[in-house]
């Protein structure tokens, strides 16, 4: 939980919401099963607001994850019984035995059965019946409690777009899934891929938040990585691609000590404390991503562990070997060609050849139309002109970043840099007027 020693009921609630969401809707779709899927989001909603109300009138319990779930079950056996819907073949569930919440993860009773409430309900959402993408929206709301806004943001989407998406998903979903059974290994391995994209997202949103409040989340980083170190432990052991991925999270955890500085500033690569840096984490990167040399298969993540490692494995900044990381944004944009990817390529070309080479290319390009919006567009725009001398070109494009960055801690960022770049700017107008 946050250093916060006196949290509020406020701040409690919203965090339990945020790190407890998937847990508590997946283990009452182990419960009660995913055709109660829409009951059971009302219920742990339910349970929410119930604390809201009156956690500050009364003491905030001991264990408010477990109490949280305890009501949110409750409140879900009441709405069943009310609505008529609950058989006494239901009750056979086990309703009536004293909870234990979020430790139900190793209650697994035939080989076939995926040991972990979260990652059953991930690859249950991941059904076949739903394109990829609708797999990863329904399953990054329902399981992992995203916002539409924060899905839209992964996607580079409209919320309203997202929205309709996930409805129309978990409509088709609920009339499609066979409610007889849960899902099993055999879906896992059928169902990897998308499950694969899911954690990555996770992480992705744990790393770089569209909260509001946190620039950071650390326990979405933590959760994606032990949802890949436990596929590790399947039968999807053996693919490439996983422990491609399970590298890729463990370089960039790795370097999580470091992102933040002293007073919660956010510090860019350059400016990081590298002694911060988690060796063992690297270290299984490292060993993860020798396993995912294996066969045939080139995926992002094999692309992206690979630059993630080279930043981890540089002693320094200055020391980082640009020209491969170059190389493979060259070949991850062949495989990917997104523009978020040319965005980063371009930083990467900067480093090789030159601000002016980098700024050249993004002239040209009709690729990056599609972000021009996003914040980090204006933001690695700005640094290029920065780094080429042109302050007053760089200072236009970091305010232009201003007006689309949502972070406390990114704003602030770039009100720094907008401020190292005005007296820069002022000395440089001085001298073109003397000569």
């Amino acid at each position: 939980m946050n250093a916060n020693a006196n949290p509020t009921p406020e701040y409690l609630v919203e965090h339990l919401f945020r790190n407890y969401w998937g847990s508590a809707v997946a283990s009452l779709v182990r419960q009660f099963g995913i055709q109660e899927l829409d009951n059971i989001e009302d219920a742990v909603q339910e349970s929410l607001l119930t604390a809201l109300k009156n956690w500050p009138l009364r003491e905030i319990p001991q264990n408010p994850g477990g109490w949280l779930f305890t009501v949110a079950r409750n409140r879900l056996f009441d709405n069943l019984r009310s609505q008529k819907q609950f058989t006494e073949e239901s009750e056979s569930v086990g309703l009536d035995s004293d909870f234990a919440p979020y430790a139900d993860t190793d209650t697994s009773r035939f080989r076939t059965e995926i040991p972990d409430d979260m990652l059953r309900m991930m690859v249950t959402l991941c059904d076949p019946c739903l394109s990829r993408e609708s797999q990863c929206a329904l399953t990054l709301q329902v399981a992992c409690g995203f916002s539409a806004k924060e899905i839209a943001a992964a996607y580079f989407s409209r919320e309203e777009t997202i929205s309709k998406r996930i409805t129309r998903a978990k409509q088709k979903l609920l009339e499609n899934v066979d409610t007889s059974t849960e899902a099993d290994i055999g879906q896992l391995e059928s169902r990897i891929d998308s499950v694969l994209e899911v954690i990555y997202l996770l992480f992705n949103e744990g790393y770089s938040s569209h909260q509001d409040d946190r620039l950071i989340r650390y326990e979405l980083c933590a959760e994606a990585l032990r949802l890949a170190r436990l596929l590790l432990t399947s039968s999807a052991q053996n693919r490439p691609e996983l422990h491609a991925l399970t590298a890729l999270l463990c370089f960039q955890s790795a370097r999580l000590p470091s992102r933040l500085g002293a007073f919660g500033e956010l510090l860019l690569l350059e400016h990081q404390d590298r002694t911060l840096w988690d060796r063992q984490l690297i270290s299984e990167g490292l060993e993860h991503l020798q396993d995912a040399a294996t066969g045939q298969t080139l995926s992002r993540f094999h692309l992206e562990a690979g630059i993630a490692a080279t930043h981890a494995t540089a002693s320094t900044y200055e020391a980082t070997d640009w020209p491969r990381i170059l190389f493979y944004y060259d070949r991850l944009l062949e495989l990917q060609p997104e523009p978020m990817i040319l965005l980063n390529r371009l930083v990467a070309l900067a480093m090789v050849n030159g601000p002016e080479v980098a700024l050249e290319e993004l002239r040209s390009s009709q690729r990056l139309e599609q972000v021009e919006n996003h914040y980090l567009y204006h933001s690695v725009i700005a640094d290029l002109y920065r780094r080429q001398g042109d302050y007053d070109a760089a200072m236009t494009h970091y305010r232009r970043a201003l007006t689309t960055a949502a972070n406390p801690k990114e704003r602030e960022f770039l009100h720094n840099r907008i401020e190292e770049c005005s007296p820069l700017a002022e000395v440089k107008d001085q001298n073109r007027t003397r000569s």
